[in-house]
């Protein structure tokens, strides 16, 4: 599973809410896929020369200092499980703003479309466009939704203090992450 903000989000939060608003969360999540998969179909050419951009790259390694750092950070309230502090609304566009504020998955996406399209397997048009974008939304539907059941498992098999541990880890992996591309960005000129 890729550590990325909402897939950590969502097992973070996968004890606190009941299984009704799993599927409205997931879709939350999602949705960012699908414009990004969108969005990719155009950039897959240039996404060779595009990719490594100086403002790409320290965007992106900013979201991953910033969430990493929130993981870590994070002191969970006491709360039992099923009982949400958040309303259903909160938590949605919460989901839904830390896919978008994810700009690794144009990067993501536009490998997948350049990949498609060299082996000829996409080509020009609304219909693959539409086709790429959706199957990109519930692929991440499918992933999310498996990720908010884990949580729930893996609280109730290891205890209600593993999910701390696995974010803090996963918030320490961002962060380290995060702050070595951009050490390699600032680098480069010098290697």
């Amino acid at each position: 599973m890729q550590a990325g903000p909402v897939n950590t989000y969502l097992l973070h939060i996968s004890t606190k809410v009941d299984s009704r608003r799993r599927a409205g969360l997931a879709l939350a999540g999602s949705i960012p896929e699908v414009l990004y998969a969108a969005a990719s179909v155009y950039l897959a050419n240039m996404f060779a020369a595009e990719a490594a951009g100086f403002w790409f790259d320290s965007i992106t390694s900013l979201v991953l200092i910033g969430v990493g750092v929130g993981l870590v950070r994070y002191k969970p309230k006491e709360v039992t499980a099923g009982q949400n502090t958040k309303p259903a609304e909160m938590l949605w566009l919460r989901t839904l703003a830390l896919g978008l504020a994810n700009p690794q998955l144009l990067v993501f996406w536009s490998a997948n479309a350049a990949f498609l399209i060299s082996l000829g397997l996409f080509k020009d048009g609304y219909s693959y466009l539409l086709a790429f974008s959706l199957g990109a939304g519930a692929g991440a539907f499918v992933l999310l939704s498996m990720v908010l059941r884990l949580g729930k498992r893996i609280e109730r098999v290891a205890g209600p203090h593993m999910l701390e541990r696995i974010n803090k880890g996963l918030g320490w992996l961002l962060l380290v992450v995060g702050m070595a591309r951009l050490a390699w960005m600032f680098l480069q000129p010098f290697v």
